[in-house]
């Protein structure tokens, strides 16, 4: 009698697990959302031609590392020109009894010049300014580029997060820091499972985006809240997720 209730409770704890574990696999997580990493858009502080630019979509690359060139000939004759002219008030100090403080007001001015040029040559050198990956490249070799444009797009696709919405009923039970499980649709049918930490929740309601499921479909005001991982290659930006607040 003993065995068969012994055998009665283990078959029904197996059954709660399996059912439980199904219930997440089939989708019944706590909120969905789409998987985005920061960008940045690097534009060009110069105008003139691009004399070389060797970047790849696709490839990662370093802090510091150099992308590409602007034609510097420009700011180079003109670097000649004001040190030209600083030569030229020098010696003319020389030949003014009592003129100095005038021709010190003039080299300060030149120099101030000299240095908005050096600044300027130097951000001509297409440097990555953060480690990673070029997803676009907005201009080609030979093409001209000029203040404002937009050259290329970096992003931090080592450190991805996904942006979820989640009921006003949920929001009280999320809280920052908060470890949370990240579903991934794998092959053959698997789900992929990554571990991740909320990092920001709005304070601000919004009408739910019409790309974006919630737990309860109908519901219209949803919060946002993002939880951050580390991206093991997996997730894409743009990709469907789902996610279980532990």
């Amino acid at each position: 009698m003993k065995r068969g209730i012994y055998n009665y409770l283990i078959v029904l704890l197996l059954s709660v697990f399996f059912g439980y574990s199904c219930q997440h696999k089939n989708g019944n997580a706590d909120a969905y959302g789409v998987f985005e990493a920061t960008e940045i858009t690097v534009s060009s502080e110069n105008n003139g031609k691009i004399l070389f630019f060797d970047a790849e979509e696709g490839k990662i690359y370093q802090k510091g590392d150099l992308l590409g060139c602007i034609d510097t000939m420009q700011l180079y004759l003109q670097m000649m020109q004001i040190e030209s002219s600083m030569k030229a008030v020098s010696d003319k100090v020389k030949g003014i009894p009592g003129g100095k403080e005038k021709v010190k007001n003039e080299l300060e001015s030149l120099r101030y010049q000299k240095m908005q040029i050096e600044k300027s040559f130097q951000s001509c050198f297409l440097r990555a300014p953060i480690t990673g990956t070029l997803t676009k490249k907005y201009l080609e070799p030979f093409e001209l580029a000029y203040q404002g444009k937009p050259l290329y797009k970096l992003a931090n696709l080592s450190q991805m997060y996904i942006r979820v919405y989640v009921t006003e009923d949920q929001l009280s039970q999320i809280k920052l820091g908060q470890n949370a499980d990240i579903h991934i649709d794998g092959t053959n049918g698997e789900t992929k499972n990554m571990m991740g930490k909320v990092s920001w929740i709005s304070s601000k309601a919004e009408f739910t985006p019409k790309m974006i499921q919630t737990k309860k479909e109908r519901v219209n005001l949803v919060y946002a809240v993002k939880v951050v991982f580390q991206n093991d290659g997996s997730a894409k930006i743009g990709m469907p997720g789902d996610v279980i607040f532990k």
